[in-house]
């Protein structure tokens, strides 16, 4: 593995341990909202410290990568814009079948019921530090995908075939969500951000389908919570209105 690569990953490595250090460093520095109480008061430190290491692991790899990053960008023809920028739109499509499938094997399987406890953690947290939001959207798809498909999968591909790089990349993405009980989710959307960057050969197409996942996530969970929560009871209204007339 490339000296630069180990860099990266020795930075995602010591930003996801960082947590054990800042959280504390936060309360003692006071830069906690003293109004809060309870799960708001860690959902607020750790929106606040997620996102402060976040965008430092996201500039330091980027720095460390340059010249690779942008040395791949520049191996893509210029003729295949069209058809990457068709893939980055049926990325999206194609993630959600793939959750679907997954969630679907989950249940069916291994009595797996939807809905991921990480992703709700997730949404809390947002709720509580808003600015939370632009890590979920934007810089983790970014860091994630040069984590996981630069770094892990394209190696693995090039050295063996598409689906070794794409089952390890797509393990150890699962794994670093520490949601155990939907990996096989959290591995469909590995495999699929893997097969849009090998058919396009454009990291910025697995980066787009990621990034409009999670935007579709927060957008339906966060800033529509409330209107689906009111639909959610007309419907069972609805439902309690109809037995009584059966």
């Amino acid at each position: 593995m490339k000296k630069n690569y180990v860099v990266v990953i020795l930075i995602y490595i010591t930003m996801q341990l960082s947590t054990f250090i800042g959280l504390p460093l936060l309360d003692k520095l006071n830069l906690i909202d003293p109004s809060l109480r309870g799960d708001d008061k860690i959902g607020y430190a750790v929106g606040l410290w997620t996102t402060l290491s976040f965008t430092v692991a996201t500039l330091l790899t980027v720095f460390v990568l340059r010249s690779d990053l942008f040395s791949s960008n520049r191996e893509v023809r210029k003729g295949s814009f069209v058809n990457s920028l068709m893939w980055a739109f049926n990325g999206v499509f194609i993630a959600l079948i793939g959750q679907s499938i997954a969630a679907l094997i989950e249940k069916n399987l291994f009595g797996i019921e939807p809905g991921s406890e990480n992703t709700a953690q997730i949404i809390d947290i947002a709720k509580v530090f808003p600015a939370f939001i632009f890590i979920i959207a934007i810089l983790a798809p970014v860091l994630e995908e040069i984590i996981f498909r630069r770094i892990i999968y394209k190696p693995l591909a090039d050295k063996y075939n598409f689906w070794v790089g794409a089952t390890i990349s797509s393990l150890f993405f699962a794994v670093v969500h520490f949601d155990f009980e939907h990996i096989l989710l959290y591995m469909s959307m590995g495999f699929t951000f893997a097969f849009l960057y090998r058919v396009t050969n454009n990291l910025l197409v697995p980066i787009f389908a990621h990034m409009s996942m999670n935007s579709l996530v927060v957008i339906v969970q966060v800033v529509f919570a409330d209107e689906l929560q009111k639909l959610i009871e007309q419907n069972k209204t609805a439902l309690l209105i109809l037995k009584m007339f059966n």
